[in-house]
């Protein structure tokens, strides 16, 4: 019964890839027919691209224990290998609780 339903359902999901057909005629209203469609192009690159985050970019989020975190966090990492250090500490902790479960 699990086999003749997957089965439909790969048949169904093929058929909706079948061709349009010869006879066919764009709509009036696609949207390849509006006037902001045979505009310039714009680069991806520049739709997508945003700005650079603000040096205190947590703080746009108006929460006191993010901040009490962040800071903490940049008080405790004074340098990239005393982050990795800990991040690693926090690993082997976390291993060791769960290893009690």
């Amino acid at each position: 019964m699990n086999r003749r339903l997957s089965i439909l359902v790969v048949a169904l999901w093929l058929a909706g890839c079948a061709a349009v057909g010869p006879n066919y005629k764009l709509p009036p209203q696609a949207v390849v027919n509006a006037p902001a469609a045979s505009g310039a192009f714009v680069s991806a690159k520049a739709v997508t691209a945003p700005d650079a985050p603000p040096d205190h970019w947590w703080k746009l989020f108006n929460d006191p224990v993010l901040d009490r975190l962040v800071e903490s966090a940049i008080a405790a990492n004074t340098d990239l290998r005393v982050a990795d250090a800990n991040l690693e500490r926090a690993h082997a902790l976390l291993d060791e609780a769960r290893g009690g479960l």
